[in-house]
């Protein structure tokens, strides 16, 4: 939601479009090193996920 007004914040500054580049790839980066520290949860024996099995598959899923 940030990277339009923000790549226009550098156009308008008059920098070089390689910090376009720059400020969209810095935080890209840091998600995805964020996401990728989310620890894991065991899967239940019945197959679906959540902590002490209170995930539900959907009603009508076949």
């Amino acid at each position: 939601m940030l990277a339009p007004p923000l790549l226009g914040l550098i156009i308008g500054a008059g920098l070089a479009f390689q910090w376009n580049v720059y400020a969209l790839a810095v935080p890209g980066v840091l998600g995805a090193l964020l996401v990728g520290l989310v620890p894991r949860t065991p899967q239940t024996a019945a197959g679906y996920g959540g902590v002490g099995g209170t995930a539900r598959p959907l009603a009508g899923q076949t």
